[in-house]
């Protein structure tokens, strides 16, 4: 009980954070698109999608593999160091042959907008120094979250009160890639507390960096794998519906970052239990983490869903109505996406079933390639979310396929069908509801709170029931005073 009130502590500060820093940019879009205009905006997203592809080979896979390898040793203090020690100058090593690479490319081929994309470097330094995955592993989830919602906060802040003209591009620059800078550089204050650096030969800055290796191959195609979309749209359609379908991502992706804070939370957790093969306590949590993730994914998914075209004439304007419909498209693999999350950052990166994890990310590719090949000239838009839902759903069910030996996912995961009917049950009227009415901000508040009240009293019935005892912990924990 103290472990999973640990987890619910942890999941609260990196949903925050996650959720933040994704409201943060909407926020500033209205704002920024009128001050810089939509080619100075431009010329800095062209910059950041370079830069992005350096930065991700200075950090390499160490989001899960770092957390992974400090949470196998952190009861050990020597190995822990030299853990540390050891996987840090491999990331020195990546990082500054990433910097030296950005600026070959910057002094060869980048011919125009120099001065910006000399700042997006900014976004390749910070990951030199970026040792998050250390707080991690140790399960120190509260200081990593509140050191990035303050840099994000400033940062927010400064483009509202320095960022005025089209002229300020460079400095708008500065404050979004600054602001990870000074993220990980802040984390070093107190990273002395817990280790301390030691020497490491080349045999084990090799042995225990080369892990970072495998699990970046994932990192880097599940980023292809994410644009693939927009790129196959742009050159079979065109740009018209490339924002459509961005519009509708964008959207859709705020409830499954919530959902993926749990697995960053209980990858530590779940390794420590690897480590120490408690395969009893690694079902349970399984158990219980399904059951939490089906009620949120389903709740979400079909809510999204239900209000789906009227929340996208509201924000976006009637010419994105298209928009609305690929919500409905895209929503429900929340539920698979949720489910996969599960599967892989609580066994399958715990248990080190790594090559299990990148096939089935490649088997994601592959389907998304071929139905977009396939419905993107039929459908446009509407068929690249078909396809992309039709990827994350294989990718869940290989996931639950390759570990049905060891865990009985398939019973975790039909034991909670009931939040589907739930969500069933919300949508029919908040969806009908918003289909006779006037797409305004009015109609779009009673579908949500409707929606909110028809689901907590079915789904989270059954959940109460299910979890009674868990639940009421919590509740009785907090009367108290717990801070969770």
């Amino acid at each position: 009980m103290s472990t999973s009130k640990t987890i619910a502590k942890n999941f609260l500060y990196t949903t925050f954070y996650k959720v933040l820093r994704i409201i943060l940019p909407l926020i500033t879009v209205p704002y920024i698109t009128r001050v810089l205009g939509a080619e100075k905006l431009g010329i800095y997203d062209y910059t950041y999608s370079v830069v992005i592809y350096f930065q991700m080979i200075a950090f390499l896979g160490f989001e899960n593999y770092g957390s992974r390898l400090i949470a196998e040793n952190c009861k050990d203090k020597e190995g822990l160091n030299k853990v540390f020690s050891a996987a840090y100058y491999f990331q020195i090593v990546f990082s500054m042959f990433a910097i030296a690479a950005y600026v070959l490319y910057l002094t060869i081929f980048c011919k125009e907008n120099v001065i910006v994309s000399w700042v997006q470097m900014l976004y390749i330094v910070a990951e030199l120094f970026n040792i998050s995955w250390l707080y991690f592993g140790m399960e120190k989830f509260q200081i990593t979250s509140a050191v990035n919602i303050v840099s994000r906060l400033v940062s927010f802040l400064g483009i509202f009160i320095f960022v005025k003209s089209k002229d300020d591009l460079i400095l708008y620059s500065v404050f979004c890639a600054g602001s990870l800078l000074i993220s990980s550089l802040i984390l070093w204050i107190g990273a002395f507390k817990y280790i301390k650096f030691v020497y490491a030969t080349v045999k084990e800055i090799w042995g225990y960096g080369k892990g970072a290796l495998v699990l970046f191959f994932p990192v880097l195609v599940i980023n292809i794998y994410r644009t693939m979309d927009k790129i196959m749209l742009g050159n079979m359609v065109g740009m018209a519906e490339v924002a459509i379908y961005s519009n509708a991502d964008k959207i859709v992706e705020v409830p499954y970052m919530i959902l993926a804070s749990l697995g960053v939370v209980t990858l530590p957790k779940m390794t420590n239990l690897a480590v120490e093969g408690e395969m009893e306590k690694t079902r349970y949590y399984i158990k219980k983490s399904m059951r939490f993730i089906m009620f949120m994914a389903c709740g979400m998914a079909f809510g999204m869903m239900a209000v789906g075209k009227v929340f996208a004439q509201v924000f976006f304007g009637k010419e994105f109505l298209a928009s609305g419909i690929l919500i409905m498209v895209i929503a429900p693999h929340v539920v698979f996406r949720g489910s996969a999350n599960v599967v892989r950052n609580q066994y399958l990166l715990p248990q080190k079933r790594d090559k299990d994890y990148i096939a089935s990310i490649l088997i994601g590719v592959v389907i998304n390639l071929v139905f977009n090949f396939i419905l993107i000239p039929l459908w446009g838009a509407i068929g690249a979310a078909w396809a992309t839902l039709f990827a994350e759903s294989f990718v869940a069910l290989y996931q639950i396929f390759v570990c049905r030996k060891e865990i009985p996912v398939v019973g975790y995961t039909l034991s909670n069908a009931f939040f589907l009917v739930a969500g069933l049950i919300m949508f029919v009227p908040v969806y009908l509801y918003g289909s006779t009415h006037l797409a305004n901000i009015p109609t779009l508040f009673i579908q949500i709170v409707v929606g909110v009240i028809i689901y907590l009293i079915v789904g989270g019935g059954f959940m109460y029931v299910k979890e009674k005892e868990l639940i009421n912990s919590f509740i009785g924990n907090r009367k108290k005073g717990c801070k969770i």
